[in-house]
């Protein structure tokens, strides 16, 4: 589903389609645990039984269904200047 540039109320219009007869309320809005970007928890009631959506907001500002990829770790490696490098050598070599 494409929902870039889409808003949140357009989607839970997407998904859920309200109606008087089916009202929507936001039950949960906050952080997703563990993840970052905000949640929405959408519900209705529908015949029988009570219907619910997560709704994420991703990092480019996209609103999905599905939650955000964790943040991967990473270790960067980053070199000494040269100047540092002969700075710690004559250091050792006093030592």
């Amino acid at each position: 589903m494409n929902s870039e540039g889409k808003s949140l109320r357009w989607l839970i219009e997407k998904w859920l389609a309200p109606s008087p007869d089916f009202p929507i309320r936001l039950t949960r809005y906050g952080r997703a645990n563990c993840r970052p970007g905000r949640c929405v928890l959408v519900q209705t009631s529908r015949a029988v039984m009570p219907f619910e959506v997560f709704f994420f907001r991703h990092a480019d500002g996209v609103w999905r269904v599905f939650p955000p990829a964790p943040n991967a770790l990473t270790m960067h490696v980053q070199r000494k200047r040269d100047s540092e490098a002969v700075n710690s050598e004559s250091e050792v070599s006093r030592a």
